[in-house]
């Protein structure tokens, strides 16, 4: 009898190291992590392509417009509205001449993105789920429209809704 139970034992005993070892094992993952956004730097200045997956475009709500063309004649140009950033002596002075159209480039207000130096950039869309930031000037603003004197070309695709997400995905912020 006594060598029964020292033949049970030892099995239990074996029982128990085998379901340790296995349980200590490291387990191989194979689910693949798909991340969101790939950020790539673009030879030859500090900007970054930034690539986000379908899903990521969905969850971000990401909405992209054309960049429009509009003629702004002297007396809408001189007119600006002026905002709480502006006094009569701090608003900027523009001198034009009578029956003088220009051509301004005009992206949406939402569109604009101010960085930490105070500089103004859109984010255009060179291809479908890619982003890249350009910088731009804006001559003024009026109502929900940025009216620009340097900018991407007419017609050129720029980010509308998400501009701030895209902005903490270049940078990593947030992550």
């Amino acid at each position: 009898m006594p060598a029964n139970n020292n033949h049970r034992s030892m099995i239990i005993i074996m029982i128990v190291a085998a379901l340790l070892v296995t349980a200590c094992q490291k387990q191989q993952d194979t689910h693949q992590v798909e991340h969101p956004a790939t950020i790539t730097k673009i030879d030859g200045s500090d900007l970054h392509r930034v690539a986000l997956t379908k899903k990521a475009i969905q969850r971000l709500d990401i909405k992209t417009t054309s960049i429009q063309q509009a003629e702004a004649s002297d007396m809408q140009i001189a007119a600006t509205d002026f905002d709480a950033t502006h006094t009569a002596s701090t608003a900027p002075t523009m001198v034009v001449a009578s029956g003088v159209t220009q051509s301004r480039k005009v992206v949406p207000y939402a569109a604009v993105l101010y960085d930490p130096y105070g500089k103004t950039w859109v984010y255009t869309s060179p291809e479908p789920g890619v982003f890249v930031r350009e910088q731009i000037n804006v001559d003024f603003i009026k109502g929900d429209k940025a009216f620009l004197t340097k900018g991407p070309s007419i017609d050129t695709q720029v980010v509308e809704v998400g501009v701030a997400e895209l902005y903490g995905a270049e940078f990593k912020i947030g992550h």
